[in-house]
C-alpha cells in the first residue's frame, strides 16, 4: 500500500520436498523479437537466446577437448541483478536478489529458484561430455528445507539505454539507509543531505570508507554506449578520482565525464568537508536482519546405503590400484602410458569416493572430537585429490601424445 515505485514485488516462500529438479519462475511478456540484456559485474550485456553447442568439432581439436563442454543448445545464462527483453519501444525486466541464472524462450523469461541435485559432476547427463570436476555425493544440495525470494518487475517505455531499468533496480536492490541524527545537533530541519550527485543512468556498486580512513569512497560503472555527464556535489567535499586502489589520479571539481563502459571510483575526502555540515553523533538504524531458519523438511537426508555404496567403491578401487601398482612397472611402449593412466583416474575416482563419505560422516557426527577428526581427515584428502587430478588431467595428453606417435 506504501510503496510508490513502479516495481511489481513478490516475496515468495518455498517450500521444497522433491529431489533431483529445478525449479523455475515464469514471466511471461509480449514483447516479439526482443532483444536480451542481463546485467553482469560492471555491464550490461546483450545476449542471444541461447548457444548452439552442436556443431561438430574437428578430429584434431577434439583430442584435445577432454574437459566438459556442453552439447545442444544451451539456453541457462548468468545474471546479477536483473535480465531484461526489449524492442527498444518498450521494455519488460525481472530483477532478483540472491537469484544468478536465467532462461528466454520466445517471449518468456523464467529465473532459476533452486536446483535440487544429490550428485555433483555426474557423467551420465544428455546435454554434457567429458570430465567436469570431482564426482561427489551431496545429499544436502537436495535443498530439502524452507527458501525465502525476493523479485521485482519493471515494465516501462524504450529501451536499456533510455528507460529507468538501472534507477530501479538500484533502488529495489539498496533499499534506503535511516540515519538518527543526535537531538543535540542543533537542527530542526526535516531534511538534511550531506551531497548528491546527479545521474540516475550510472551504477553504483560501491559506497564504503576509504582504505586508509580518511576520505569516503564511490564507485560506479557507465553501462551504456554513450558518454555520461556526472554532476557531483557542491563545495562541501574536495573530490579526486581514483584508481581501484584508491590512488588519486586528478582533481575533479564539478562534473565528470564518463565513457562508455568506463569503470570509475571517486574519492571525497573529509578533512575538506564544511564543518557546518558535520554532525557530533548519529546511529545508522540498520533493518533487523532476520536470517531464513534452516527449516529442513526431513532429517533423513544423508542416505545409509549411499555411504554404503561409496565404501564398498573404495573397497573396489583400492584392490584395482594395488593391482596396477604391482603390474605398471612390467608393463612397456604404450600399454606402460595406458596404465599409469588408468592409475590417476581410478586413484582419483577413490578419493573423489573418500571425500564424499568423510564430508558426509562429518556432517552427521555427533561428537564434538569425531567431527575435529573427520575434519582434518577431510582436508588432508583434499589437497591429495587436488594433486591427483592435476597427475591425471597431464597424464591424459602424455597418453594421446603416445597414442599418436607409437
Amino acid at each position: 500500500l506504501f510503496d510508490t515505485t513502479p516495481l511489481i514485488k513478490f516475496h515468495i516462500l518455498l517450500r521444497n520436498t522433491a529431489r533431483d529438479h529445478r525449479l523455475k519462475m515464469a514471466f511471461p511478456t509480449n514483447i516479439k523479437n526482443g532483444k536480451i540484456v542481463a546485467e553482469m559485474p560492471f555491464e550490461y550485456v546483450e545476449r542471444p537466446s541461447y548457444l548452439d553447442n552442436s556443431r561438430p568439432i574437428p578430429q584434431k581439436l577434439l583430442r584435445i577437448f577432454i574437459g566438459a563442454r556442453e552439447c545442444g543448445k544451451e539456453y541457462t545464462f548468468p545474471m546479477k541483478d536483473f535480465v531484461a527483453i526489449t524492442n527498444d519501444s518498450q521494455i519488460f525486466s525481472v530483477m532478483t536478489r540472491g537469484i544468478s541464472e536465467y532462461e528466454v524462450r520466445g517471449k518468456t523469461i523464467f529465473v532459476t529458484l533452486l536446483r535440487a541435485i544429490g550428485w555433483i559432476a555426474r557423467g551420465d547427463l544428455k546435454l554434457r561430455h567429458g570430465d567436469a570436476g570431482p564426482f561427489m555425493y551431496t545429499p544436502e544440495a537436495q535443498c530439502l528445507r524452507e527458501t525465502e525470494y525476493e523479485i521485482a518487475v519493471f515494465l516501462g517505455k524504450g529501451g536499456v539505454q533510455d528507460s529507468a531499468i538501472t534507477k530501479w533496480a538500484q533502488i529495489f536492490h539498496n533499499p534506503p539507509m535511516v540515519v538518527k541524527i543526535s537531538e543535540s545537533s542543533g537542527r530542526d530541519t526535516d531534511e538534511f543531505s550531506l551531497g548528491s550527485m546527479e545521474n540516475s543512468n550510472l551504477k553504483l556498486t560501491a559506497l564504503k570508507i576509504a582504505e586508509n580512513g580518511d576520505g569516503i569512497v564511490v564507485r560506479f560503472f557507465n553501462p551504456y554506449n554513450k558518454t555520461v555527464s556526472l554532476k557531483l556535489p557542491g563545495d562541501n567535499w574536495k573530490c579526486f578520482k581514483t584508481d581501484l586502489l584508491e590512488n588519486p589520479i586528478e582533481e575533479i571539481s564539478n562534473v565528470i565525464e564518463i565513457v562508455p563502459h568506463e569503470i570509475v571510483t571517486l574519492k571525497f575526502n573529509i578533512t575538506s568537508f564544511n564543518e557546518e555540515y558535520q554532525i557530533p553523533v548519529f546511529d545508522l538504524l540498520t533493518p533487523e536482519l532476520k536470517l531464513p531458519e534452516n527449516k529442513r523438511i526431513t532429517d533423513d537426508v544423508v542416505k545409509p546405503e549411499k555411504l554404503k555404496l561409496l565404501e564398498d567403491k573404495m573397497k573396489q578401487l583400492s584392490n584395482h590400484l594395488t593391482e596396477l601398482k604391482s603390474t605398471i612397472k612390467k608393463r612397456k611402449g604404450l600399454a606402460y602410458h595406458e596404465a599409469m593412466f588408468d592409475f590417476y583416474r581410478s586413484k582419483r575416482t577413490y578419493l573423489e569416493a573418500k571425500i564424499s563419505l568423510l564430508l558426509n560422516k562429518e556432517r552427521v557426527a555427533k561428537d564434538g572430537d569425531e567431527r575435529i577428526k573427520l575434519v582434518k581427515e577431510i582436508e588432508k584428502v583434499g589437497i591429495q585429490l587436488n594433486d591427483t587430478r592435476i597427475k591425471r588431467r597431464a597424464y591424459e595428453y602424455i597418453l594421446d601424445y603416445w597414442k599418436a606417435v607409437l
